[in-house]
């Protein structure tokens, strides 16, 4: 396995045993292994029978028979199965509760392409039930009807993978690598995981590149609200544009379709914007000045330490997991001047298209540079703490906030309304937003945290963008490599480059640390997503079309003065 790993490193293919790997001979070898844990066993005993094959000699026929019968019998086993791996989660959550990745913590393979296995915090304990279902030819099951809660929300996630040949396809034949991937990113044992993970990637979206691009239109709806040519996206970009798009199809069938985001602020009233598909960044929506004074914020925010705990601080005090928080702090300076920091935590959800959206369907939209809720509730949140046009902001996220914070950051039309001049993420996948230069960003990356490298490139460097990679393997940090505090704990202290120095000194400004007369206050948001309650129907997207295009030929009819009958 590690010949394997040091090869993908290194980009190459591996000669002896690729995907292809006789699956008996994996189960020999992860059983022979002097180490080898009951996750790896579990999922290459299924990998080793989930084949339905049956020898040429018994002609097409039976062939076709067999697979037949296998078909129906997975729909009967469905129920069976979600309990088999509901135990597994189980039996790996108690084994595991020492060492990392929970549901909360998970990271690691969290989300984008992994994330759709293993976005519960069973990792591999998936991965039987993948192996069965993909053996068997199965695709777009339905999964979610045999189970609740965080299982349900990863059978949503496998059911995305499931619903598109091509995808399946993926899954089929790479099933004993995402095995190994996954399993050597949860570890965290040698500061070599964000690296494989990225090479690993940037080569999945090349191979599934051409294929998806001909499902996309020419034309894409961006996070700003702009139609992008799709040929302008990035592979990445476009693969997980698509992955989204099958994601809230899954969504809209266990909860409904969106009808808009509730962002609400503690000690004031609660505004509804419209879902980020039909008004990305809530741009065009009538946002009321909130006038709050807000919550009084003793300790300065002097060092990306100092952020990095406090975003940490807003996600344990909200205990309401079913709604997103966001954070806004505002200094008012001796002078009379202002300044301001928002704050947006990570993944509180590992589900797809629930009533918080802080999920995994935000991950995939956010990388996708596509409009998402969260997006829309973070610019809604700082129009109504009262943002001036020409006061400072600094954005700070961790995780799936690091993406939001950063598109926000790049979009030429949040530019164009507010001076944001400083940036800081912490283990989050931000190599495909364009940053202006006025932006001073920092970047924390950690060598064993898998989740940076999600978007499978290298995010850039530039005079103004500064990426510090920390190594946390072998030190006595506490917690997987992708949690916050761990960021917080590498990151103490942190001097004696120039170019992090300056950044430093322009965040002290932003916050008033050490400045005498400035005040800080907070403003924290509940952010809610809000569907209709009712799956939608197969064909209810079909219906919508076929809806539109009467109303535009009747409009048309209206246009040039000819009668029209309904």
């Amino acid at each position: 396995m590690q010949d394997r790993l040091d090869d993908l490193l290194a980009g190459q293919a591996h000669v002896e045993g690729g995907p292809d790997v006789d699956p008996q001979l994996w189960l020999a070898a992860a059983q022979g292994r002097e180490h080898a844990d009951r996750d790896e066993l579990a999922a290459a005993c299924v990998q080793a029978g989930a084949g339905v094959d049956v020898p040429e000699t018994e002609g097409r026929d039976v062939v076709a028979e067999r697979r037949a019968d296998v078909r129906q019998r997975v729909d009967d086993g469905l129920r069976g199965l979600a309990a088999d791996v509901t135990a597994c989660v189980n039996v790996y959550t108690g084994a595991e509760d020492d060492v990392v990745l929970g549901v909360g913590d998970a990271g690691a393979a969290g989300w984008t392409v992994m994330g759709l296995l293993a976005a519960t915090g069973a990792t591999l304990s998936l991965l039987p039930l993948v192996g069965y279902l993909v053996g068997a030819g199965v695709t777009n099951p339905d999964l979610t009807s045999h189970a609740g809660g965080d299982l349900a929300d990863g059978l949503d996630d496998l059911a995305v993978v499931m619903s598109d040949a091509d995808l399946s396809e993926w899954v089929k034949k790479d099933l004993l690598t995402l095995a190994i991937l996954v399993d050597y990113a949860r570890r965290a044992s040698t500061g070599r995981e964000a690296a494989a993970v990225e090479t690993y990637l940037a080569g999945v979206v090349q191979r599934l590149d051409p294929e998806i691009s001909k499902k996309l239109p020419e034309r894409v709806l961006s996070g700003g609200g702009r139609m992008e040519p799709t040929s302008s996206l990035t592979p990445m970009e476009r693969v997980v544009y698509y992955m989204s798009g099958l994601s809230a199809q899954v969504a809209a069938k266990r909860y409904g379709e969106p009808t808009g985001t509730v962002v609400a602020a503690h000690g004031g009233p609660a505004v509804t914007i419209p879902p980020s598909s039909r008004d990305p960044m809530a741009l065009g929506t009538g946002v009321p000045l909130l006038g709050l004074s807000g919550t009084r914020v003793n300790r300065p925010l002097g060092a990306a330490s100092d952020v990095i705990r406090y975003s940490d601080s807003l996600k344990k005090r909200d205990e309401d997991t079913s709604s997103g928080v966001v954070g806004v702090l505002r200094t008012t300076h001796a002078d009379g001047g202002r300044s301001w920091v928002v704050v947006v935590p990570g993944t509180t959800d590992w589900g797809l298209g629930g009533s918080n959206p802080q999920d995994l369907l935000t991950n995939l939209q956010a990388v996708a540079g596509a409009p998402n809720d969260m997006e829309s509730a973070v610019v809604t949140a700082m129009r109504q703490a009262g943002i001036g046009p020409d006061e400072p902001v600094g954005l700070y996220g961790h995780s799936q906030g690091a993406i939001v914070a950063t598109n926000i950051a790049a979009n030429p039309a949040i530019a164009e309304r507010y001076n944001v001049t400083n940036l800081l993420t912490a283990g989050g996948p931000t190599a495909g937003a364009d940053l202006p230069e006025n932006v001073n960003a920092l970047h924390l990356e950690n060598g064993a945290d898998a989740v940076p490298a999600l978007d499978g490139a290298p995010t850039p460097r530039t005079p103004t963008r500064t990426v510090v990679t920390v190594d946390t393997t072998g030190s006595n940090l506490e917690g997987y490599p992708h949690a916050s505090t761990v960021y917080a704990d590498a990151v103490e202290g942190m001097s004696g480059d120039p170019a992090v120095d300056a950044w430093t000194e322009q965040l002290r400004s932003l916050t008033g640390a050490g400045e005498e007369g400035a005040t800080t206050s907070e403003i924290v948001f509940d952010i809610t997503r809000k569907t209709t309650g009712v799956p939608a129907r197969p064909d209810d997207s079909d219906l919508a079309d076929a809806l539109r295009a009467l109303k535009e030929q009747e409009a048309e009819a209206w246009r040039d003065g000819r009668p029209w009958r309904d």
